[in-house]
């Protein structure tokens, strides 16, 4: 098999690569994306002496640079390219929107105009806003995304559908929660706690901390997805979560423990705007369907995650 990633030198996209050779080392990785940071750098050469993985340096603007990479006959695009911290949304939403909405078009158009047999747009959950408690949203629940990102992600979700229904393209959406977990930037909940706790730095918590998250291992979510990429029902959507929830406040003090620092590094700041109470996004469909289940709890992959960042953390942060 033939997977081409776009934007796949971050995070999740590293991870997932990562997990594609690892479940068969023959399969053929081409990596879209810019390096213009020093971690996606690191990330990319990771697999720099893998024969069967490729990078193609370039930006989704440059349509030139995205047509070579669709030239290398894919089987499956999996679209990872989005702006995704919620706090730059907020206050750059134009650029946000501008992105994430209009890259999702350029990268269909092209996986349409090649004739691509299937493209995976990765999504969120957070295109269903705020969830009372004791209920759930589904797949076919009702978009109410309600900060700059979320109302990009639902749009994407939108538009990606719409080149099935117009053109009969095999197109599959996967809504995931938080993730956690190795080569994660900095910027995010999870990571800043981490390294701002062993540079026994302030923390901030923001409000009161009792914001509910589901929080998912990026191991999770990559076997997760390599099920919906090589066996998912084409055209369709599928929530992936495993239904780990704690609270912000609950992280950070878990991950004061892990690391052994006082909780007094916690400092109250202002909550975010645009910021949910909670998700609770079921995944009935993917596990019954793709019988897929999640191997981490809080307990052990935030160990891990925090032993990870204990050897890494200098270079995540540049220290």
């Amino acid at each position: 098999m033939r997977v081409l990633l776009i934007g796949g030198a971050g995070f999740i996209g590293t991870n997932f690569t990562q997990y594609i050779f690892e479940q068969n080392p023959n399969d053929v990785v081409i990596n879209f994306s810019t390096t213009t940071s020093h971690s996606s750098r690191k990330n990319v050469a990771l697999f720099a002496n893998n024969p069967n993985y490729h990078h193609i340096e370039g930006r989704i603007e440059d349509a030139e640079a995205l047509r070579n990479s669709f030239h290398n006959l894919v089987d499956v695009v999996v679209n990872f390219a989005a702006k995704t911290n919620v706090d730059q949304s907020n206050d750059h939403p134009t650029s946000v929107i501008s992105n994430n909405i209009l890259g999702t078009q350029r990268v269909l158009e092209m996986a349409y105009e090649c004739k691509v047999p299937r493209f995976v747009q990765i999504s969120s959950v957070e295109v269903y806003g705020a969830i009372e408690m004791n209920q759930h949203v589904y797949e076919n629940s009702t978009l109410t995304p309600i900060n700059p990102y979320a109302v990009s992600k639902a749009s994407s979700d939108l538009l990606a559908m719409s080149y099935v229904k117009r053109f009969g393209m095999d197109v599959i959406i996967a809504r995931s929660t938080n993730n956690y977990g190795p080569y994660q930037a900095t910027d995010k909940l999870i990571p800043r706690v981490i390294t701002k706790a062993l540079f026994e730095e302030k923390i901030p918590l923001f409000g009161d901390g009792t914001h509910m998250r589901d929080w998912m291992h990026v191991k999770d979510h990559c076997s997760a997805l390599y099920k919906i990429m090589c066996h998912g029902t084409s055209n369709s959507i599928y929530n992936i979560s495993s239904n780990c929830i704690a609270s912000t406040r609950e992280i950070i003090e878990r991950i004061l423990q892990l690391t052994n620092r006082p909780f007094s590094l916690m400092e109250t700041v202002p909550g975010r705007v645009g910021d949910h109470n909670r998700y609770a996004p079921r995944t009935d469909k993917l596990r019954m369907e793709l019988l897929w289940k999640p191997k981490y709890d809080l307990d052990n992959g935030l160990s891990e995650t925090v032993e990870w960042y204990r050897n890494n953390a200098s270079i995540m942060v540049g220290r």
